[in-house]
């Protein structure tokens, strides 16, 4: 089914309608309750929708019959309903993307559109700038969450999405006045007061911090949040630490469930006197793995205590597995080459080091193209010179989303029609 279904996809974008269509529909009848070959057919006939929709409707359909939660199928018959100012059937199509939650970059540029055509500018400006996130297309998110703030200005949200693309780009300062703006007009809202502490921690203002968990706390006395931060500032400084592990106590007293609480005492208990508060702080990481499964700094964190307790290969499973979480975590590179060497196994170090260096190149390269975008956020060239290196390194898909910003900024740029119309062929075979 895999392969028909590639193989139809490729033959569709190479203008071969009629083969492509074959194939994808010997894929549906192998796979009848497989919603992909439908969604490819209907994807098949939009070209012709103007004419005909009637063709992609009924694939559409079908691949809403066999699985009545396809959000592909959703967002394309929406399209279709604003394409033809079915207003009504865009909006129910849209109640159906929103219950499923999808959070893919096309899904969300589908519901914006879907958003925007039935009079929701605002959500369909967050619908977007989410995507762009979604894609690394960082100038374009923010100046979509700036004009959602002159469009919304009574709520917090868009300073909270303005922030987070501000860090992203290493911006901090910028961040931090965004939110410190946001947080004196809302003075009792926990979420902007997190995130102010957490950039001052994150610039060394440790005083401005503490100031605001203060008055966090003296807002609310319950919060487990401002007690976890003002941990953390104390946490590195051997002289504070015995309050860092007091407040970090509190916390998770406050909030047993809260797994970055829980991971933040077991390191602080591990920092205090390893000996003594092994059992745990191992109990303590073992809690925060289960609450977030899916988060890779746990992993990694138990593989650097257990490391540090002369156990190597529960350290190295822990590390493999963080890897298999987050491949970029180049600290669980590290913690596999220390490994290596202290059980001597020269081949694991071969093998491991020289992937450390060239993560941390590739790091370093990709930050300083990106910055360049970030400084020049209208010039074509810095994001044709980010998508070559992306592509050159095998990330495809974030590759195009900057070719498509070129296009956006030069319609006639042949070199962007060029590059994207070689990794749609390569990306349909994918």
């Amino acid at each position: 089914v895999e392969a028909r279904l590639r193989l139809g996809r490729l033959l569709v974008r190479l203008g071969r309608g009629a083969e492509g269509r074959a194939a994808l529909e010997v894929a549906h009848r192998l796979a009848p309750a497989d919603p992909e070959p439908c969604d490819a057919l209907g994807e098949s006939f939009m070209p012709q929708v103007a004419a005909n929709p009637l063709p992609a409707v009924r694939w559409f359909s079908a691949a809403l019959r066999a699985a009545p939660g396809d959000v592909a199928a959703h967002v394309a018959l929406g399209q279709l309903c604003i394409a033809h100012r079915q207003w009504v059937d865009a909006a129910r199509q849209l109640e159906a993307v929103r219950a499923a939650g999808a959070q893919e970059p096309q899904v969300l540029r589908g519901l914006a559109d879907i958003l925007a055509a039935t009079g929701y500018g605002a959500e369909a400006r967050q619908r977007r700038g989410m995507a762009d996130v979604l894609e690394g297309k960082l100038p374009q998110a923010l100046d979509e969450f700036r004009a959602l703030k002159v469009a919304e200005p009574q709520s917090r949200d868009p300073s909270i999405l303005i922030s987070q693309v501000l860090i992203q780009m290493g911006r901090n300062a910028e961040a931090a006045v965004e939110i410190k703006a946001a947080a004196d007009r809302w003075p009792r809202d926990p979420v902007l007061k997190e995130r102010l502490a957490e950039l001052y921690l994150d610039s060394l203002t440790r005083d401005g911090a503490r100031q605001v968990c203060a008055a966090w706390l003296r807002i609310d006395p319950a919060a487990a949040k401002p007690l976890w931060l003002l941990g953390r500032t104390e946490m590195f400084s051997p002289r504070e630490l015995p309050q860092a592990i007091d407040h970090f106590e509190r916390a998770a007293r406050l909030a047993p469930r809260d797994p970055e609480i829980l991971a933040a005492l077991a390191e602080a208990l591990s920092r205090s006197n390893p000996e003594q508060n092994t059992r745990r702080a191992l109990d303590l990481l073992g809690r925060s793995i289960a609450l977030a499964p899916r988060e890779a700094k746990y992993r990694y964190q138990l593989g650097l205590l257990l490391l540090q307790l002369d156990r190597p290969e529960p350290a190295r499973r822990q590390f493999l597995r963080a890897l298999d979480l987050n491949p970029g975590l180049t600290g669980a590179y590290a913690g596999l080459v220390r490994i290596s060497g202290q059980l001597r196994e020269p081949g694991q170090i071969a093998l491991f080091a020289p992937v450390i260096r060239e993560q941390q190149a590739a790091k370093r390269e990709e930050t300083a193209l990106r910055r360049l975008t970030y400084s020049a956020p209208r010039d074509p060239a810095a994001y044709a010179a980010l998508a070559r290196w992306l592509a050159g390194h095998g990330d495809l898909l974030p590759a195009r989303a900057q070719w498509e910003v070129v296009r956006t900024l030069q319609p006639h740029n042949a070199a962007a029609r060029q590059a994207l119309a070689q990794l749609d062929r390569t990306l349909a075979v994918l």
